[in-house]
């Protein structure tokens, strides 16, 4: 390709991106309104996971109690989570999740009744709507296969957006306010944030995943802040 032509290419995926996260904003925006108190309910939490004392961080003691487990991503996924307090049956709802420098991860929703019931593939079919990281590069969701995201912005923060009647759970990357992916479905019961700091992380004490303080339902957003800004604890 002539220097023209790429140069024109690249101009053309700019633009992209731009538009792009212009329109991500526009729903993540909103969404911030629906803000709500999410906390961690550490009886559902797996003896592998701690908990933090305010019940908003969660870290995974599984690299200080167990070898290394190679294979597949999901093999050991099932029931090693923890669960909001909250459960959601009508409604929208919004809260944040920072990952600080975890490699693994998975982050979402969940069926009250399914997740405590036993273990379950992370599936909607299941009643899980997740999205996860694995090894630090490859992020996905499960739908009920696993589906690779493409982001152009890597997340520190993840936003989760919950609409309860439409069946719809949003997921935004709160680094640059993008859209990273919404599932729609119909919820046949209530709802629980899931968090599930995926083990092993290649350290026994590795960061956890925090629940970040936010203003609240009807407290305005400042409209002139970008996203890493403004959600800062």
């Amino acid at each position: 390709s002539s220097p023209g032509k790429l140069t024109a290419e690249l101009g053309k995926m700019q633009s992209e991106l731009d538009w792009r996260r212009a329109e991500g904003q526009a729903e993540w925006r909103p969404a911030q309104q629906y803000a709500v108190n999410v906390t961690l309910d550490s009886a559902s939490a797996h003896p592998s996971l701690e908990v933090s004392q305010d019940d908003r961080s969660v870290s995974s003691r599984w690299a200080a109690l167990f070898p290394a487990v190679p294979g597949d991503p999901q093999r050991f996924t099932e029931q090693m989570c923890v669960l909001s307090h909250q459960c959601f049956r009508t409604g929208l709802h919004y809260w944040e999740v920072d990952m600080c420098q975890r490699s693994r991860w998975f982050l979402g929703a969940c069926l009250e009744a399914v997740a405590r019931a036993g273990p379950a593939r992370l599936s909607p079919a299941a009643g899980y709507w997740v999205m996860g990281l694995w090894n630090g590069c490859e992020y996905f969701v499960l739908e009920p296969h696993r589906r690779a995201l493409s982001l152009h912005v890597l997340p520190q923060r993840v936003g989760i957006f919950m609409d309860c009647e439409a069946g719809k759970l949003a997921f935004f990357n709160v680094s640059d306010g993008s859209h990273i992916f919404t599932f729609t479905d119909t919820f046949s019961g209530p709802l629980c944030a899931y968090f599930r700091p995926r083990a092993p992380d290649g350290s026994t004490r590795p960061d956890p995943l925090t629940i970040c303080p936010l203003p609240l339902r009807g407290t305005p957003v400042p409209e002139e802040e970008d996203g890493d800004t403004w959600a800062q604890p």
